[in-house]
């Protein structure tokens, strides 16, 4: 049964545009930043050492697929109420639960790919530019790589559930961003008022635990002060 819930979500997802156009944007990013690091360092313009340069690069793809990956989910899974497709499902055989465990398989799926495919493309160029690689990559940051597919599921996940609350697309997003842009903020000042000892307990927030989980300091502390990708614009040739 979860092969073929996934197969009829493969189906779908290769008719959607909207997936075609962030994945390709996501793609062309990537390809326009490589690019010009190919270009920066073959001038002279930009160093690369290892392991340091994974702490930039890191930051960088944390932020993208986050956010690429949450708005593909949205879109993917509230599309499915106003063009009721979702209804559409349920007369076809499809029950409820099988209806939200198929978009929870393409929700994992999608925060995979867009991981996967960040890396795969990363990591070869900055391998092939660096000066110098001992050790190549810490042990905290293979873990932060991978602490980094975790949370970007995790906000796969409250990004499917946005999306079946609200049902449209513009409501999901707001949920989502709201929460974690205003609303944790807002309680975060609130605990502050009360007492300030309080705002420590901000750090359980539901968004503040995903990012932090994320994050390279977590699992590398060590090496956070320490600069992988310098511009040397001084240095550089004519």
């Amino acid at each position: 049964m979860t092969r073929n819930l996934f197969r009829i979500e493969l189906i779908k997802l290769r008719r959607r545009s909207a997936f075609t156009i962030v994945l390709a944007v996501f793609i062309g990013f990537l390809t326009i930043f490589l690019g010009g690091s190919i270009y920066a360092v073959q001038t002279g313009r930009m160093t690369i050492t290892l392991p340091n340069a994974w702490n930039d690069v890191h930051q960088m793809l944390m932020q993208m697929t986050f956010f690429l990956g949450m708005i593909t989910v949205v879109n993917l899974v509230s599309a499915e109420y106003p063009w009721r497709t979702s209804r559409q499902n349920v007369i076809d055989g499809l029950s409820r639960d099988q209806f939200y465990i198929a978009k929870l398989i393409i929700t994992l799926f999608v925060c995979f790919l867009f991981w996967a495919l960040a890396w795969a493309l990363v990591i070869p160029v900055v391998a092939m530019l660096a000066q110098s690689s001992d050790p190549f990559m810490t042990r905290g940051q293979v873990n932060a790589v991978l602490a980094m597919l975790m949370a970007g599921t995790a906000i796969g996940a409250a990004a499917l559930q946005a999306s079946v609350l609200t049902r449209n697309t513009a409501g999901a997003l707001g949920l989502i961003l709201g929460w974690i842009i205003g609303a944790e903020g807002l309680l975060t000042l609130l605990l502050f008022r009360i007492n300030e000892d309080l705002p420590k307990y901000s750090a359980l927030f539901p968004g503040r635990v995903i990012m932090s989980l994320g994050e390279l300091q977590r699992w590398a502390p060590e090496l956070m002060t320490r600069r992988g990708i310098k511009h040397n614009v001084l240095n550089a040739k004519e």
